[in-house]
């Protein structure tokens, strides 16, 4: 009997691949099953690794092309969401003597060390006056009767302003409350860092309260003009946060230290959680 060699290779081709298959199955249930800190642990494997632009780098991508508007050839302030100008594609950290990097977990805390200061998932350009006004306080809702300085767009003020939630905001020498609009993003920012280097966990709660964390990434989900700027970043240093991937990731990664509990998270994460890590 004459054997078709063709055939053979092919069977045992698609033999081999649905072996694969079934060992990436596997591998996908046996993750889907973490929560709390085997969770972090696994976001830990497959979204830390990134490319350390240095900050100088770091910066000048920041400015002139992941936050920058073309069009206008502008920079929103992540505090204020005042638009400062700074040419698109800039070759200048000093493009506007009105703008500051911020670090959304401040340098303080890991000694100002790299690759965490250049680290592009928790950087964010802000005006000078509201970047200085956070300094390293903690991030908390604070109640208006408390503020000390209210920072907007256009003003700055010591005044209840007429629409509050569009202004962020700081009690003096305790705490510091973003804008709305910029809760969910700092929210992201925060969790990402903390999975990013495990080795700073212990100081996650010097920056905010876990269930405010929780709060507010739920409140403010990623929106399209963030999922864009998320994806620059992606382009340039290389890896994702995995809390602007699926943002209820978070829930199930920080279930553990929170009052939220894990017992709801007892069950399997969504196939995308195995598909989307390369």
């Amino acid at each position: 009997m004459k054997l078709n060699y063709q055939k053979i290779k092919r069977s045992m081709l698609i033999t081999l691949f649905l072996f694969l298959g079934l060992i990436l199955a596997n591998e996908g249930l046996a993750n889907s099953t973490a929560y709390g800190e085997g969770f972090r642990s696994f976001l830990t494997k497959h979204y830390a690794e990134h490319i350390a632009l240095g900050y100088k780098k770091a910066r000048l991508e920041m400015y002139g092309f992941i936050y920058n508007n073309p069009l206008t050839n502008t920079v929103t302030c992540i505090y204020t969401g005042r638009e400062l100008d700074c040419p698109y594609l800039t070759e200048e950290t000093n493009c506007n003597k009105d703008l500051n990097c911020e670090h959304v977990v401040p340098q303080s805390f890991f000694n100002s060390l790299e690759p965490m200061k250049s680290d592009l998932h928790h950087l964010y350009p802000a005006l000078e006056a509201a970047n200085n006004a956070r300094s390293n306080y903690p991030f908390d809702n604070i109640p208006a009767a408390n503020v000390s300085t209210w920072y907007g767009k256009n003003t700055i003020t010591e005044e209840l302003p007429q629409f509050p939630g569009r202004y962020s905001k700081v009690e003096k020498g305790l705490r510091f409350e973003p804008r709305e609009a910029a809760k969910g993003r700092i929210a992201r920012a925060v969790a990402y860092f903390f999975i990013a280097y495990p080795d700073y966990f212990d100081r996650l709660e010097d920056v905010m309260d876990v269930d405010t964390l929780l709060h507010w990434n739920v409140l403010h989900p990623p929106t399209a003009e963030e999922l864009d700027e998320h994806s620059r970043i992606v382009t340039v240093q290389g890896n994702k946060n995995p809390f602007v991937v699926d943002h209820l990731w978070m829930i199930r990664a920080y279930c553990d230290v929170s009052s939220w509990g894990c017992q709801d998270f007892e069950g399997t994460i969504e196939s995308q959680e195995i598909t989307d890590v390369e």
